[in-house]
């Protein structure tokens, strides 16, 4: 009797656990079929996503001066214009008070007694359409000149004897002495001005010229994983200098530097051939790119792509494209 009851135990177990085994397969079953329509809905969401990415409108920053100390900021898109903020106290006399890079605005204001100059700074601002809408300060320094990088996380900002890398924070990240980057002695330093030319578009190299009395004489290159500095040649016969920091291109014609007029007239009559040259430093390749009468070109880099000059043969402006 207990044998028989023994079997019938046993095999009531094996069919509830039969049972146990149908219903978890049913359930494994029920969630793969539920987790295909969870995909197949997953993939209808991200294809709804990615077109809706593809069509978002491109908005961009400009800025626009209203009159002396006054910049009006303004974002773009395809239905036009939109005012986001009224700068004050801006330096506008400066020649390079404001430069947009990667969505965002940064902004030179003169504050203080700019009357009897005693209590006065340049302070370094940015502006953005998000993070940034109020505007925030990241430096302050008299005498304070600046370039962003490409990607708007570094500037370099430079003073009578210092270059300052900061972060979008406003911390500063080094600190390199003018001396030092240019081979100077300490005492020279002070006067000797430089003027920075921009990164690299990776936003890993720091370009800056040295200019003392207003020349160009010497260009530098800072990295800025490293913060080794290395100087380049210029042409020994150049002049009008214009450097293309995104792409390693320095554009100069080879017209004389003139002190007064009248060297210039007389230049001017001799009929003399001026070349105007593209130097590209990361294949040691120099281009002729144009050829004047005794006439200065003035090269603009307008974008990273597009040299502009004066027209040899008239009064207007050429372009010149990079490949």
């Amino acid at each position: 009797m207990k044998k028989i009851f023994l079997f019938m135990f046993v095999t009531i177990l094996a069919i509830s656990c039969n049972k146990k085994e149908e219903n978890k397969a049913q359930v494994k079953q029920t969630d793969v079929i539920e987790n295909v329509k969870k995909a197949g809905d997953v993939k209808k969401v991200d294809v709804v996503e990615k077109k809706a990415e593809a069509t978002k409108t491109k908005v961009e920053l400009i800025s626009k001066k209203v009159k002396d100390g006054v910049v009006e900021l303004y974002t773009k898109d395809e239905s036009g214009e939109k005012l986001l903020k009224t700068i004050d106290s801006v330096y506008t006399e400066h020649s390079h008070f404001s430069e947009v890079k990667n969505g965002k605005l940064f902004i030179i204001r003169r504050v203080g007694d700019t009357v009897t100059w005693k209590d006065w700074s340049d302070e370094l601002w940015v502006f953005d359409n998000a993070e940034f809408k109020d505007g925030k300060k990241l430096y302050s320094l008299q005498g304070l000149t600046f370039s962003a990088s490409e990607n708007a996380e570094k500037v370099a900002i430079t003073s009578n004897k210092s270059i300052f890398i900061i972060n979008i924070a406003g911390e500063t990240l080094k600190e390199l002495s003018i001396a030092t980057v240019f081979e100077i002695a300490e005492e020279d330093a002070e006067g000797y001005s430089t003027y920075p030319e921009g990164w690299s578009a990776d936003s890993k190299i720091f370009w800056i010229a040295g200019t003392p009395e207003g020349v160009y004489r010497e260009l530098v290159k800072i990295d800025s994983t490293d913060w080794s500095s290395k100087s380049v040649g210029l042409p020994k016969d150049g002049f009008e200098f214009n450097f293309n920091s995104t792409k390693e291109l320095l554009a100069y014609s080879d017209m004389p530097n003139f002190f007064d007029e009248d060297s210039l007239k007389k230049f001017q009559k001799s009929k003399k051939v001026v070349k105007l040259y593209i130097f590209n430093f990361s294949t040691n390749k120099n281009e002729e790119i144009a050829t004047s009468v005794a006439k200065h070109f003035n090269p603009t880099w307008k974008d990273c792509s597009t040299l502009e000059y004066d027209n040899p043969e008239g009064t207007d402006k050429k372009t010149y494209s990079i490949k």
